[in-house]
C-alpha cells in the first residue's frame, strides 16, 4: 500500500558512473538500453522539438526507484524526486517522464516547481503554517499529478497515490470542460493535502462560497490494472453535483 516513485529519463549515458551524483538516499538506480516505445511516450508531451530530437537520439535509459514510504515522508520523498530530476537533466538528460503517474513536464516547469516546493519549505519552518502548506503541495501536486486524465465518461487524476491519497474523479457531463474540470479536482485534492481535511463519504465540496457543490462518494480504481504502477489501492474520491 505505500507509494514509490519511478523515473524514466532517456539520455546520452554509457555507464552508470555517469549518473552517480543523481541519486539520494532511499532510491535506486539503473540503467538500462536504448527504450524505442519511450520516444513514443514523449513524443505525446508538450516539450520543444529540440528536446524531442534528443530523446529520440537517446542511447540508454536512467531508472530511479524510490523504496516505498508512507504517507508522513510523501512530501520529502516527492521533493526529493523534483530535485533528483534536475539533476537528471543537468547530468544530460532528455527528458523525465514519472512512470507511476505519467507526468512529463519540460525542464524549465520542472526548476519552478522544484524551487516553489522549496520556498514553501522554507516558509514552513519559519512558522507560515496553512500557507506554506498550501505552497509546498500546491507545487508537489502540479509536478506530480496528471490532471486533468480522460476517458469518454470522466475526468480524472492520476498520481495522488504518490502521496499515499486517494485520486479523484468528477462525469464529464458535471463540468463545462477540462479546465473547470482541472480547477475543481486540484481545489479539493490540495484542500485534502494542505489541511489534513477528514473527507467522508456524503460530505460536500465546493471550490468557492457560491460556486456549485458537489457530493463525495469513494470508488475503488477501476482505470488501472492492480498490477500496474499507475494504480491506486486507495481508489478515487468521485464528485458528483448536488
Amino acid at each position: 500500500m505505500n507509494p514509490r516513485i519511478v523515473l524514466c529519463a532517456p539520455g546520452p549515458w554509457k555507464t552508470l558512473s555517469q549518473l552517480a551524483a543523481c541519486r539520494q538516499d532511499g532510491w535506486e538506480l539503473r540503467l538500462d538500453g536504448r527504450n524505442p516505445g519511450l520516444v513514443r511516450t514523449f513524443a505525446a508531451a508538450p516539450l520543444p522539438i529540440e528536446d524531442q530530437a534528443r530523446i529520440g537520439a537517446h542511447v540508454a535509459v536512467a531508472l530511479l526507484t524510490s523504496r516505498p514510504y508512507a504517507r508522513e515522508d510523501a512530501p520529502r520523498f516527492t521533493h526529493d524526486a523534483t530535485r533528483m530530476v534536475l539533476e537528471l537533466f543537468s547530468h544530460g538528460a532528455a527528458g523525465v517522464w514519472c512512470e507511476t503517474s505519467g507526468v512529463i513536464h519540460p525542464p524549465n516547469r520542472w526548476i519552478e516547481l522544484s524551487d516553489q516546493a522549496h520556498l514553501g519549505f522554507l516558509q514552513l519552518k519559519e512558522g507560515n503554517g496553512l500557507d506554506a502548506r498550501y505552497a509546498i503541495w500546491e507545487a508537489l501536486y502540479d509536478a506530480w499529478v496528471h490532471s486533468p486524465a480522460t476517458n469518454d465518461e470522466d475526468y480524472y487524476t492520476c498520481g495522488m497515490q504518490l502521496f499515499a491519497y486517494a485520486d479523484c474523479a468528477v462525469a464529464r457531463a458535471a463540468v463545462p470542460d477540462a479546465a473547470a474540470a482541472h480547477e475543481l479536482m486540484r481545489a479539493f485534492s490540495l484542500y485534502l493535502l494542505a489541511e489534513f481535511a477528514d473527507m467522508q463519504p456524503g460530505n460536500t465540496f465546493r471550490i468557492a462560497p457560491g460556486a456549485p457543490r458537489f457530493i463525495v462518494s469513494r470508488e475503488r480504481d477501476t482505470i488501472h490494472d492492480p498490477l500496474d504502477l499507475p494504480h491506486n489501492p486507495r481508489g478515487r474520491w468521485r464528485l458528483t453535483p448536488g
